[in-house]
């Protein structure tokens, strides 16, 4: 789901736009792409991946631009986390934190939400504007994400939390997930035999 570089991961670098779209593209396999009608999106490694994302509705542009070389701040990187997993609005999550005053009302719905189910690595301030690392999207998503199913099959083990399906074929046949179910759509044929999902059921695209 994330990549390195010749043998580097780079935990505490910046992360762009892009790079994130890739990589929630990579985990989701979205079926629509929006036209291109950005002025600042050439064709290259992340422009199908924006294209995509931006169809689904998780990352928007300003006037016209998408800044996709732009390092991403904290804030835009949960939002687009949070749109991509049909995470609900809650603002009052963000009193956790002691700077809850500088989050600004577009960020705060689901920044809090986030923050609320402990699914943010952040302990005493936000800091919403400050740029997001490798490393801590690669923890926002162990925290969002129980389990990561990548292989065929029938599974009946008990799942705490959420998954995401990323297989074809898979089965859950007798067992209980606590949280939801993320659909992908390289799952196709998956399928709920006697199982029982306390959270929702969500076909990603």
């Amino acid at each position: 789901i994330v990549m390195g570089y010749d043998g580097y991961f780079r935990p505490d670098e910046p992360i762009t736009r892009a790079e994130l779209a890739v990589i929630i593209d990579r985990m989701v396999s979205y079926s629509l792409t929006a036209q291109n009608t950005y002025q600042d999106l050439e064709d290259g490694w992340h422009t199908e991946a924006v294209l995509k994302v931006s169809a689904a509705g998780v990352l928007q542009g300003y006037q016209g631009s998408v800044r996709p070389f732009d390092n991403i701040t904290r804030a835009e990187a949960v939002i687009m986390l949070a749109r991509a997993f049909s995470i609900a609005e809650y603002a009052d999550g963000i009193r956790i934190y002691d700077d809850a005053a500088d989050i600004p009302d577009w960020a705060a719905g689901f920044v809090g939400a986030m923050a609320y189910a402990d699914y943010l690595p952040f302990e005493d301030t936000f800091q919403y504007d400050q740029d997001i690392t490798r490393a801590e999207i690669v923890l926002i998503l162990d925290r969002l994400l129980t389990e990561v199913i990548q292989n065929s099959g029938v599974y009946t083990d008990n799942i705490h939390g959420n998954v995401l399906v990323t297989a074809p074929d898979v089965v859950f046949s007798d067992l209980t997930v606590t949280g939801n179910v993320y659909v992908t759509g390289q799952a196709e044929g998956f399928t709920l035999s006697g199982a029982t999902v306390l959270g929702e059921v969500h076909n990603m695209t």
